[in-house]
């Protein structure tokens, strides 16, 4: 557990757009870290704003005791700090094996208003991580982890204070640390706050932080730009917007950029110009066409907002992401044709061709039945996704070990019939017959077994895909696709798991398909 969770920090940190930055025409990557200022309220203490300080001095002070909000504008670099925080955590549970473990978990998956907090924490943990849910039940209890919950402000606006209402209510019983993230204009509205000891607030960059930021990233060009535009100046001052203008410089028309008349207008242009400056760099396989990957990318956004989820699994598609009746049935048809094939496939060698055929129609229909009666999939948990697609191959090697120890089993069984029948001497004309019959049906219903047993998921998985790729919805290589967008900072990937680089892009993308 505490490798998979070292595993997700060095994987969002190594890939976050606050710490990227462009520095010449090749692209070529390095690494910033930009100075955060931070105002610190302890309890009924007035605000104290503090310069260069690490966010791990605040958790560790014995009166906050690691209870601790975390503020700020969109983009200011929450979740990294969160992020970073979960980083020092782990380095101190490896060496201490009785140190609590971080689970980095998003609150936007919260989706019943009635779940504890405590219910959600071991759900999280079995959907997130693998862990069962006996175990999950243990860890919780026994306060053995330490959650550290981002997106509270991405729930639907009257859940936010559900949620809080949960969290404090949780908070009563809860010794160790915990802290949760939020923007700080969601948060003012709030009529209850979050028990916990103590909020953090970041602040927006100096200007003086700005013009030292572009200087040491090689891109003090931009200084004049930026200072003779208040709305670029203003966005300059939160990192996430001042790292996409870094990178997004050459894609903005800057005469166009002063048409705009609203913020919203201006800010819609940035995300579209970083976009087009991060699928035109350089890659060295086959790109897909831009306007796909837009379309693609756009799809994706719209349906994880839909499912209030910030991560996407590949084997977790939906097919009530089929909106089309047409398409729904078109999915249902392939579904239950292919389980139909492998029912007749196992008949036609026991009772000939004809009634393998009828085995496979009759069954696919009813099957085409009762897919029309389900809402999703039902995929057999696993204990980790360290790689994309990792659900559907762990489905397909499931077939193929069953069948192998189901085979030997059915042999035995042939053999224990045909000695019993021989020993009391039986008169049986058809012997050989039979004896031909079963040796055929011993590797057949091994194989039948265990595409029952486990081939379902599998053959509703890539019926769904084959019908989002006819439909232009998705690439039929969806890993390779997302590889890609991660590729061109679009996306982040740690493990099987994606997520956009930012939720404000999620938005931008799912606002223009």
């Amino acid at each position: 557990m505490l490798n998979r969770v070292d595993k997700d920090v060095k994987g969002w940190l190594g890939q976050s757009l606050h710490n990227y930055i462009v520095l010449d025409k090749e692209q070529d990557p390095a690494q910033v870290q930009p100075r955060y200022a931070m105002e610190l309220k302890t309890g009924t203490k007035p605000k104290s704003r503090l310069e260069d300080t690490d966010i791990v001095e605040f958790f560790d002070k014995r009166e906050i005791h690691g209870k601790l909000l975390i503020l700020g504008k969109p983009g200011s670099g929450k979740t990294t700090l969160l992020v970073k925080l979960a980083q020092e955590l782990v380095c101190r549970a490896k060496e201490d094996s009785q140190h609590p473990i971080p689970v980095l978990l998003n609150l936007s998956s919260w989706k019943e208003d009635k779940q504890s907090i405590q219910d959600w924490l071991i759900e999280e943990l079995k959907l997130k991580y693998g862990v069962h849910r006996d175990l999950g039940q243990k860890w919780v209890t026994e306060q053995e982890i330490i959650p550290l919950l981002d997106g509270l402000d991405e729930l639907a606006g009257p859940r936010q204070l559900k949620c809080v209402e949960k969290i404090n209510q949780f908070l009563f019983g809860w010794a160790n640390p915990l802290v949760v993230c939020s923007r700080s204009e969601e948060y003012s509205l709030y009529p209850e706050l979050l028990g916990l000891n103590n909020s953090l607030e970041l602040q927006p960059f100096t200007e003086e932080q700005v013009w030292q930021y572009l200087q040491t990233t090689g891109n003090s060009e931009l200084s004049e730009v930026i200072r003779g535009d208040a709305e670029l100046q203003q966005l300059a001052t939160t990192p996430l917007f001042l790292t996409i203008i870094v990178l997004s410089a050459e894609e903005i028309y800057w005469d166009r950029w002063q048409e705009f008349s609203s913020a919203e207008e201006r800010l819609e242009y940035l995300f579209a110009a970083y976009i087009r400056r991060m699928l035109c760099r350089p890659y060295r396989g086959k790109k897909p066409e831009e306007e796909l990957t837009m379309y693609w990318l756009s799809w994706l956004a719209q349906r994880l907002i839909e499912e209030n989820q910030t991560e996407f699994l590949i084997e977790r598609v939906q097919p009530y992401w089929i909106k089309k009746e047409r398409q729904k049935l078109f999915y249902r048809l392939i579904s239950g044709l292919t389980l139909g094939l492998i029912g007749g496939l196992i008949v036609w060698p026991i009772l000939g061709l004809k009634f393998g055929l009828m085995v496979w129609l009759i069954y696919g229909l009813i099957l085409e039945l009762i897919f029309g009666l389900m809402e999703g999939l039902a995929f057999p948990e696993i204990e980790s996704k360290n790689y994309p697609n990792q659900g559907i191959w762990n489905s397909l090697k499931n077939v193929a070990t069953i069948s192998f120890i189901i085979a030997p089993l059915v042999a035995l069984m042939t053999v224990i019939i045909f000695w019993w029948i021989k020993q009391n001497g039986e008169a049986i004309t058809v012997l050989p017959l039979v004896w031909t019959r079963l040796l055929m049906m011993v590797p057949i219903v091994a194989f039948g077994l265990g595409a029952i047993t486990n081939g379902i998921p599998l053959v509703q998985h890539m019926s769904l895909r084959l019908v989002l790729w006819a439909n232009g919805y998705a690439p039929w290589n969806y890993a390779r696709f997302l590889d890609y967008a991660t590729d061109r900072s679009l996306m982040q990937r740690v493990g099987g798991r994606y997520r956009f680089i930012h939720d404000l892009l999620r938005q931008h993308l799912a606002k223009n398909p």
